[in-house]
């Protein structure tokens, strides 16, 4: 499943407008085949809501690739609001003979199926899964997998950074309330510790021959970096309240972890109206420093936005 859902993040893309190709040939050489179908597409967008159900994007990315492939669905040629089933991804051009295949048509009209109680169900899911774990522990497992094709004494300061980084995911996962500070760690600095590591290997002279080893480890590095932080900006934009613990003005009491994302903007109102409250009472018994006033802005414009973002994404 992963080195299914990495082929179609390499092959869907803006240069083909957001749709699948049809097909990629590796041998004898390699070449794109920058056509697709009704059948692709329909399948693209639920290998693309698969992604997230196995933790390998999060709720934003996946609503963005949606609306990009919706967007490009929109633009292309249609017959009596069928799509036709040939188009170059290119330039959007139908291919001849135009024809509408029910066949096609019938396999996107039940992709769209699925795909609308997915999305119905994303809207009503906790921001913060188990499964988004799962699958930053899937993709590093992926570079390990390279690492040991070609482990040796040379290796080692790799291995235990990804070691390290193995350990800290698990932690994330088995303590949700130290999600944040896990994310914010592996974003800032254990994950550097791989490119500080690889570089090192480099200029030891590892993997000179060996170009294809190379490119898979700086894939699947650039895949766990990438991940890492789309998980922070989630966090940082639908749930803040994880990161602002150390401020003053910061709610008492700690919010779900799990909050479902159609949750959000409740969770934020109700948290805004107990943060008027605590200001006011400290502003009539004079106990609003410079200090605390400055957290509640901080804090208060950390909710709205949160409010804010939620409702987008969930609507």
């Amino acid at each position: 499943a992963r080195r299914t859902w990495l082929f179609c993040e390499t092959f869907v893309g803006p240069g083909d407008k957001w749709l699948p190709v049809d097909n990629y040939q590796a041998e004898p050489r390699e070449q794109i085949a920058h056509r697709t179908s009704p059948t692709n597409i329909g399948m693209a967008l639920l290998s693309t809501l698969s992604a997230y159900d196995l933790g390998y994007v999060g709720p934003s990315e996946l609503s963005l690739r949606l609306r990009n492939a919706f967007d490009t669905i929109g633009r292309l040629s249609h017959y009596q609001g069928h799509l036709l089933n040939w188009y170059e991804t290119k330039n959007l051009q139908p291919l001849l003979p135009r024809y509408v295949s029910t066949v096609d048509s019938g396999n996107f009209a039940g992709c769209l199926v699925a795909l609308e109680q997915g999305c119905r169900q994303v809207a009503r899911a906790p921001v913060l899964r188990t499964s988004l774990w799962e699958g930053l522990i899937d993709t590093l497992d992926v570079l390990e997998e390279a690492m040991v094709e070609h482990a040796g004494p040379s290796t080692a300061g790799l291995a235990a950074a990804v070691t390290r980084i193995r350990h800290a995911l698990e932690l994330g996962r088995d303590r949700p309330q130290d999600a944040y500070a896990t994310i914010r760690t592996l974003c800032e600095d254990t994950s550097a510790e791989l490119d500080r590591e690889l570089i090192a290997l480099l200029e030891a002279g590892a993997y000179r021959h060996e170009p294809e080893t190379l490119h898979a480890l700086r894939t699947w590095m650039d895949n766990l970096h990438h991940r890492l932080q789309q998980v922070r900006t989630d966090l940082d934009q639908l749930l803040p309240w994880l990161g602002l613990r150390d401020e003053p003005a910061a709610p008492r009491h700690d919010l779900p972890v799990a909050l479902a994302l159609h949750e959000i903007p409740a969770a934020c109102r109700a948290q805004l109206a107990a943060l008027d409250r605590w200001e006011s009472e400290r502003r009539a018994g004079g106990q609003l420093s410079a200090d605390l006033e400055a957290s509640a802005t901080r804090v208060r414009g950390a909710l709205r936005s949160a409010e804010t973002n939620a409702t987008t994404l969930r609507d």
